[in-house]
């Protein structure tokens, strides 16, 4: 699914609109909406509204439903309050999807694409529950904005890891950048986090050198399309859960 023609994509979260405003003549990705984050929100959102895989879900400890078939140790109960990081969070889909199911996230990107990051944060902030984050009655988690070089460990470390979640949409699409973003990834988590990967093949070479690199670092598991939302089970897209090895 491509979104060049459509300068505003909306994502309906948690009964809640979302817009994000591209800037498609950029010379950064970041500043596009790429769909595999959209699908990963999406899954997420229809996981936890139905209380677990499939309607019913697998059970987790204490008989709880799991979040995933496939991740049966992530309940829909302990989803909400936990910390999360966004890698090149871009116009800040995935993070903000997830914060409106109640996750605190960290949106990160690099600086040229700040300004629609900033952007795209202020409006949907203020225009839904993101808004009243951290009160009471409120479910929303609570979002900001950080800076972040993969490479550069000053950074990471003042985010102060290791997160609860790693979330990574469509961030696979040059060869040069993959080390860098499986080192940053690995930084960023802890022997319990859960690294949510939305994935499309963007570069053939890309492709090749995470999916060979990737199990020196990770457990991986991909999560079936029977189990994303109806309406974002795109074949192009998929859905991965990666643990620390």
């Amino acid at each position: 699914m491509k979104y060049a023609g459509y300068p505003v994509v909306d994502l309906t979260v948690a009964g809640e609109t979302l817009r994000f405003e591209q800037d498609n003549g950029s010379m950064h990705v970041g500043t596009s909406v790429w769909p595999s984050s959209l699908v990963l929100v999406k899954w997420v959102e229809h996981i936890l509204l139905k209380g677990g895989a499939g309607g019913g879900g697998g059970a987790g400890a204490g008989g709880s439903p799991s979040l995933s078939v496939v991740c049966e140790d992530i309940q829909p109960r302990t989803f909400s309050g936990k910390r999360g990081v966004d890698l090149g969070t871009g116009c800040g889909v995935a993070g903000l999807g997830l914060a409106l199911l109640g996750l605190n996230v960290v949106l990160t990107d690099i600086a040229p694409v700040m300004p629609a990051l900033k952007r795209n944060f202020k409006k949907n902030v203020s225009s839904t529950s993101l808004a009243s984050a951290g009160k009471p009655g409120s479910k929303a988690g609570k979002v900001k904005i950080a800076q972040l070089y993969w490479e550069n460990e000053k950074q990471i470390a003042a985010l102060k890891p290791p997160f609860d979640y790693v979330i990574a949409a469509d961030v696979v699409y040059l060869e040069n950048i993959v080390e860098p973003l499986l080192n940053a990834m690995s930084a960023l988590a802890g022997p319990h986090t859960i690294i949510l990967l939305g994935y499309q093949i963007r570069q053939a070479e890309a492709h090749e050198l995470f999916w060979r690199l990737c199990p020196d670092f990770f457990h991986i598991q991909q999560i079936p399309h029977t189990e994303l939302h109806p309406d974002y089970a795109w074949d192009e897209n998929d859905i991965y859960i990666l643990k620390k090895k």
